[in-house]
């Protein structure tokens, strides 16, 4: 099988020798990852000139029972030369923690978004948040996908209604990715304390079998956290099939776990029982199917020794490849890309290091290597993050102080930002005329010879006859 990168081409030429009646020719093309971006939470840290944080995101002297547009013009113009195709708003929506269980608790538009009127039940930080419709605007206007992170004890009319807000205003043009709360592995949140407590399947064994390995779950495995979690991944992602339609191309279906689990073991174990659930009528009755497998590369200047250093974020960043290697090899014979649902540099406890000239260079060289695993969105973490995260400390910031900013500009410049291709193809069945079809069932020619876009898993030919098959195939 010829492997070729989006890099070599955008465009396969293929030529074809045939007389069958339904002929599947599989192509492997490495997708370009494309890079979106984390906001942290509207209450951390401060704007410009010492001012409130939410004034990062937001115009002064807002009214906002009235306004149609809120939002700080350096912000919007910042996402526009970062070429966003992707918006995270896991903070935003207030998700770890979150108490919210019915649509009635959402934060409304015209709340008072001054860190006033824009609270949220819950436990998750300072809990103030932003309403979805301001999301949604934010994504049309710099024309970028949403990603959105559903509360993890949100009933399944929230997931339904908003659906249907997201698909009645987000363009068209655009994608929402769906995310059921975040990081439901992470002790340090509660939402991972209450999969424990529920008890929705019964009868799961323990092991699980997958691709002819015993697979066990979490802690007593079968009934447990990483079980019940893909329950409630599926339960939420089949309120959105029923808005949209199944399997629509304007939904992402994102399934989510934990970078280093089994860290240079070759797999990621989690990966694989959260892979071996999916195919479980108990754990996923609806039988919903998975877009995307996510997970968050951290580099930090903490797990290794010098402590403190450039060296020690290198070695870090070293082991981000080493998981994204590991979940890539986990999800083997599912057509299931790898994405990051967040990622970037960790300085949290070595704050100093943030505006460290070698930043520029590390940022250049870790997109790189993130660029060659990656086989979609990749979320940083964040855009703007005071000393810790961002690409910026607050938005506005001279790029002169900013080296993370200005190496992933250097970055940018240096990529062509497209939508990354389909993420997985249903088996289809074609008869009658001699036709050739793309991966997404679309007719793309009458014959044998044709350009068709690039795609990861190759494309069906149905033609009439039944004599042999002779295919020939030739990527360029």
């Amino acid at each position: 099988m010829k492997k070729v990168t989006e890099q070599q081409s955008k465009l396969c030429s293929l030529a074809v020798l045939f007389t069958a009646a339904a002929v599947f020719l599989p192509i492997e093309i490495s997708a370009q990852m494309s890079v979106g971006f984390n906001f942290q939470d509207i209450g951390w840290g401060s704007a410009s000139g010492g001012a409130q944080p939410e004034y990062n995101y937001f115009a002064t002297n807002v009214n906002w029972s009235t306004t149609t547009n809120p939002w700080n013009p350096t912000f919007i113009s910042e996402l526009q030369q970062a070429k966003a195709h992707c918006l995270r708003y896991m903070d935003w929506g207030e998700t770890n923690g979150s108490d919210v269980t019915t649509w009635s608790q959402r934060i409304p538009k015209t709340a008072n978004h001054y860190l006033s009127g824009n609270t949220l039940p819950g436990k998750g930080d300072s809990g103030y948040g932003v309403a979805y419709e301001w999301m949604i605007d934010l994504c049309n206007r710099v024309n970028a996908d949403m990603w959105v992170c559903l509360p993890h004890q949100a009933d399944t009319n929230y997931a339904y209604q908003l659906a249907i807000l997201i698909k009645d205003n987000l363009n068209s043009n655009l994608k929402v990715y769906v995310e059921y709360s975040n990081e439901c592995w992470n002790d340090g949140f509660s939402q991972a304390g209450w999969l424990d407590a529920q008890r929705n399947i019964n009868g799961l064994a323990n092991p699980l079998q997958w691709q002819g390995q015993n697979i066990y779950g979490f802690g007593n495995g079968g009934d447990c956290r990483w079980s019940e979690y893909v329950y409630f991944v599926c339960r939420t992602m089949n309120q959105f099939n029923k808005v949209f339609g199944t399997n629509s191309p304007r939904v992402v279906k994102v399934m989510a776990g934990q970078a280093g689990w089994g860290q240079g073991t070759g797999s990621n174990q989690m990966c694989q029982y959260h892979m071996a659930c999916l195919q479980s009528s108990i754990c996923n009755p609806w039988a919903v199917k998975i877009d995307a497998y996510a997970i968050a590369p951290y580099w930090n200047a903490s797990d290794h020794t010098p402590t403190g250093t450039e060296a020690a974020m290198r070695a870090s960043l070293a082991d981000c490849v080493t998981d994204l290697k590991d979940a890539r090899s986990a999800l083997t014979g599912t057509s299931i890309p790898l994405v990051c649902y967040e990622g970037g540099p960790d300085n949290f406890s070595t704050e100093s290091l943030d505006t460290c000239s070698f930043q520029y260079q590390l940022t250049i060289d870790a997109l790189n290597a993130m660029e060659l695993q990656v086989q979609g969105t990749f979320n940083y973490y964040t855009f703007n993050g005071g000393d810790v995260w961002g690409l910026k400390k607050q938005v506005g910031n001279d790029p002169a102080i900013s080296p993370k900013w200005r190496g992933y500009m250097q970055w940018i410049s240096t990529v062509q930002a497209v939508q990354p291709i389909a993420f997985r193809i249903e088996p289809g069945r074609f008869s009658g005329t001699s036709s050739i079809f793309n991966l997404l069932g679309q007719k793309v020619a009458i014959g044998v010879r044709g350009n068709f876009s690039s795609n990861r898993h190759g494309l069906f030919i149905t033609l009439q006859g039944n004599s042999s098959i002779r295919p020939a195939l030739m990527v360029r």
